[in-house]
């Protein structure tokens, strides 16, 4: 990277930026959450099967019985995801609808420094050290400042491909390799 180089993009958040940024934040709740229950499900149906219909499938086969409470399973193990889905986008809608800030326009410069964000008559700066971690998803980079507060950045602010490679290289060259998670 040159001396003084630095990258400056800017935008307003849509309702749709803070539903990925949920989703993509959310992700691993959400497949636990259905792990958990096709197992936990799995295992009742299984054993209802297995003990309390003992001789009407006792001649049946164990993987068929265990078949059975998997394909049933499936069932509440969806509307799980169905339903974090739903409630997943009710709470975007409601955080962006409630948070005026989310709808103002934003800018973030990327420097030798640091990372500064100006949003209205407010300006913050983030130290390369702050960052923890940097996430880049379909739509969206996140910069991790905690395990719960990200620098959100969508790609549709970027105004060229180029820019959007100089940021990249930015970013590389201030925080650990370790750290960055490109796709």
């Amino acid at each position: 990277m040159k001396q003084d180089e630095h990258v400056i993009v800017s935008g307003v958040f849509r309702v749709e930026d803070v539903r990925e940024y949920h989703a993509a934040h959310l992700w691993k709740l959400k497949w636990l959450s259905f792990t958990a229950i096709f197992l936990l499900s799995t295992l009742t149906i299984f054993s209802v099967i297995h003990f309390t219909y003992l001789d009407l499938f006792f001649n049946t086969l164990w993987s068929m019985q265990l078949g059975i409470a998997v394909g049933v399973s499936l069932i509440p193990a969806s509307l799980t995801l169905i339903t974090s889905k739903i409630a997943l986008n009710h709470r975007s809608a409601s955080e962006y609808k409630s948070d005026p800030t989310l709808r103002s326009a934003i800018t973030y410069t990327f420097g030798e420094e640091a990372i500064k964000q100006e949003k209205g008559e407010s300006t913050s700066y983030f130290g390369w050290n702050d960052i923890l971690s940097v996430q880049e998803h379909r739509g969206m980079y996140l910069l991790y400042l905690s395990k719960y507060k990200a620098i959100v950045l969508p790609k549709r602010f970027f105004e060229t491909e180029a820019q959007q490679d100089s940021f990249q290289d930015v970013v590389a060259s201030h925080v650990d390799a370790s750290k960055l998670n490109w796709n």
